[in-house]
């Protein structure tokens, strides 16, 4: 924009020229089959701008509304849809949640095109920060559980109208749409700014938008006000890596409906998976010569070999496993710290030519972020494979050394992970990502009242002895997922894998995770007493009240029973029958122990 005083001197045409020039030279840091625009939004009435962006190669690709509404009259108490509840923007814990809200509301969009989650928070905190205006009271969470559902965050005022609040984002993902939240969430901004002393409420919305939001606008009382034009120069033709459909969110293959994500096998995830992860070994600097997938479960782990150079290990974090990357940043931080101050078998991260050690990657029928990280092969059979009292007794000394280390851990800055002091340590929804607590509102053919009973009673119980954990003594840094497939053993050493799920927690926790998983093998009594001779060489045994331990063990039984049943994935859900069958029996069996 050219002050009016200052207009027809040429200072509009050699901005734009500068701006194009400076546009040219960002173009490498483009994906390189991307096609490359220059864009420009103009007041439909700026009739002198026209003519001078068709003059130097704009022409106008797209229409957008400021829709406003007047305040001048009662407003109707917003309706919320059955089990959502309203909350305040907390800056401190919701900033993640929020942007996640945003990619994925947003994904349908005209001109959205995906980056790296990381990417996209850096900027959203960016912008938040250079905002003398920003105003965190009118941020609105609808929650539905520990999901959100919908937000709308507003400005209090515009510039050019500091009698108008402005709604910047009104966001609504696909499995909240026609329940009547938009218009609730929308009502009570309208209140809030009248309350306020606001005079109107305006917003933007795509003239062409493809979900029915001027038609909902239109409905809550706002009418066009101003159009916007945007022109766009093609800089570079390429794939338009901008978004523009309501189609099936997994995209199209072939003039077919690409398979959803979460109706593939783990081989057929592994597979769709692959091309996402030669991106992210790209951006490590590895060149492949093979990949071969080790596992697809929770996260898919492939085996990256090279011409030259030890193998390495290329770990892709599924959305389902709740971890975002400063959660794998802090994994990366007690590593390093392990390595330097510890003789414990490692596995050693490996980072990209700028230092970083997680690249995020995206693509088309892969919903969410892929969070990779990328370590040097670990040498070793897997523990399950060699379970021989020896390695179990190593099993136990490596785990009395790791919670050794945990004690006296002092976090570096940035470190951020989730603290073990529920039974759903990883549904806390003060991260991004978190896993929502379905188990408890399942239908009665998974869970039939006497099942849900035994559950809620099992769940209350151990719940009461984490709070006296916590209560008890400090918590400490634990590895929470020690089982016999994180751990690599060779004849001279042994290794721990996948410190991916830390938490903040006590050993006794940590140990339920790990001897869960030992629990149901018929040799299980000659297991646990190896397992706690190599403990107790190396430090204390921590069940300091008889039954803290099996109720560790049974908690973690739940905390599965409901990942199994919150899991989009098909391979996960055909679990939970037979799954949640089996934990009522072993809950039951606790419950009958702890009464006596």
């Amino acid at each position: 924009r050219v002050h009016p005083d200052f207009r027809d001197r040429g200072i509009g045409s050699a901005l734009l020229t500068w701006i194009e020039e400076r546009a040219r030279e960002v173009i490498p840091k483009a994906p390189s089959e991307a096609r490359v625009t220059l864009g420009q939004g103009i007041w439909t009435q700026d009739e002198k701008a026209v003519p001078l962006l068709r003059a130097h190669g704009f022409e106008i690709v797209r229409h957008f509304w400021r829709m406003v509404t007047k305040l001048d009259a009662p407003i109707p108490a917003p309706v919320w849809p059955d089990g959502i509840a309203l909350r305040t923007y907390d800056p401190d814990c919701n900033l993640e949640a929020v942007v996640r809200t945003f990619r994925d509301s947003f994904a349908d969009h005209w001109g959205y095109v995906p980056q790296p989650f990381d990417a996209d928070l850096a900027q959203w905190r960016n912008s938040i920060d250079e905002n003398p205006d920003h105003d965190p009271s009118l941020w609105f969470l609808a929650w539905d559980g520990n999901r959100v559902a919908g937000i709308a965050l507003s400005e209090p005022s515009i510039p050019e109208d500091p009698r108008m609040g402005f709604v910047d984002v009104l966001a609504v993902p696909r499995p909240w749409r026609r329940r009547g939240l938009a218009t609730a969430l929308l009502r009570h901004t309208f209140r809030t700014f009248a309350e306020r002393g606001r005079e109107r409420v305006g917003l933007g919305v795509d003239s062409t938008n493809l979900t029915g939001a001027i038609g909902l606008y239109e409905k809550v009382g706002m009418h066009v006000a101003r159009q916007i034009d945007v022109f766009q120069k093609e800089l570079r033709s390429g794939v338009d890596l901008s978004r523009q459909a309501l189609r099936d969110p997994f995209g199209q293959a072939a003039g077919r409906a690409m398979k959803p994500f979460h109706e593939l096998t783990f081989l057929g995830q592994a597979r769709r998976l692959r091309p996402l992860a030669m991106e992210a070994l790209r951006r490590f600097g590895v060149d492949p010569r093979s990949m071969k997938q080790l596992t697809a479960a929770t996260n898919t782990v492939f085996r990256v070999d090279r011409e030259t150079g030890a193998p390495l290990v290329l770990r892709m974090t599924s959305p389902k496993s709740c971890h975002t990357p400063e959660v794998i940043r802090s994994e990366v931080a007690w590593l390093h710290a392990l390595s330097e101050e510890t003789d414990i078998g490692l596995p050693e991260p490996v980072p990209t030519a700028n230092g970083h050690f997680v690249v995020t990657v995206r693509g088309e029928g892969i919903p969410g972020d892929r969070h990779c990280a990328l370590f040097r092969w670990v040498p070793g059979a897997m523990l399950d494979d060699r379970l021989t009292p020896r390695n179990v007794e190593r099993h136990g000394r490596l785990s009395a050394k790791l919670h050794e280390h945990g004690s006296r851990f002092r976090p570096p800055p940035g470190f951020r992970i989730r603290t073990y002091d529920s039974v759903f340590p990883y549904s806390d929804p003060a991260f991004a990502g978190f896993e929502p607590i379905v188990l408890f509102d399942l239908g009665k053919d998974l869970m039939p009242p006497e099942r849900k009973d035994a559950f809620r009673h099992a769940h209350d119980r151990i719940r009461t002895i984490i709070d006296r954990l916590f209560a008890e003594a400090e918590e400490q840094v634990i590895h929470n997922d020690l089982h016999v497939w994180n751990v690599k053993v060779t004849r001279s050493r042994i290794y721990a894998l996948d410190f991916e799920d830390l938490l903040w927690g006590h050993p006794i926790q940590d140990l339920g995770t790990t001897l869960f998983y030992y629990s149901a093998n018929e040799r299980r009594e000659e297991l646990l007493a190896a397992f706690r001779r190599g403990y107790e060489s190396a430090r204390a045994w921590p069940e300091h009240r008889p039954g803290d331990l099996d109720a560790m063990i049974a908690g973690r039984a739940i905390l599965l029973a409901n990942f199994v049943a919150a899991s989009e994935d098909a391979s996960d859900r055909a679990l939970a029958p037979e799954y949640l069958a089996r934990t009522e029996a072993r809950l039951r069996r606790f419950l009958g122990e702890t009464q006596r």
